[in-house]
């Protein structure tokens, strides 16, 4: 009954990362002052963050998967689990460095269009 419990958790919590919503970017509009390459930075960067979040829960879960005595008796149910958890980690993992290397992008963009106009208002 645990288990099932346990495979229930994961389902939804894999449904809630797959239908992580994106339609935050949608709402951004290019402007000329890299007001909109900075608004997306920050968005990669709190989705960079949110995954890195849910990566360390799901190592807390295998954590409390290992040293479980009862996984053991399961054998083949348990070690799938464990794989699918570790599955999950290494899915949140790269999905934040993608958001981050994302975020990196934007704020360069960011700042290459800001800095020729801070030149120009110093003259």
């Amino acid at each position: 009954m645990k288990t099932g419990k346990f495979i229930a958790a994961l389902s939804i919590f894999a449904f809630l990362v797959a239908s992580l919503s994106m339609n935050s970017f949608a709402s951004v509009h290019i402007s000329e002052s890299g007001f909109a390459h900075r608004e997306l930075a920050n968005q990669y960067k709190n989705l960079a963050r949110e995954m890195q979040t849910k990566a360390q829960e799901q190592s807390e879960v295998l954590e409390v998967l290992n040293t479980r005595p009862h996984f053991s008796f399961f054998d083949k149910n348990g070690q799938k689990i464990k794989k699918y958890v570790s599955y999950q980690i290494r899915g949140c993992e790269k999905a934040a460095r993608k958001f981050s290397e994302k975020a990196a992008y934007h704020q360069s963009i960011a700042s290459e269009q800001t800095m020729p106009e801070s030149v120009v208002n110093q003259n």
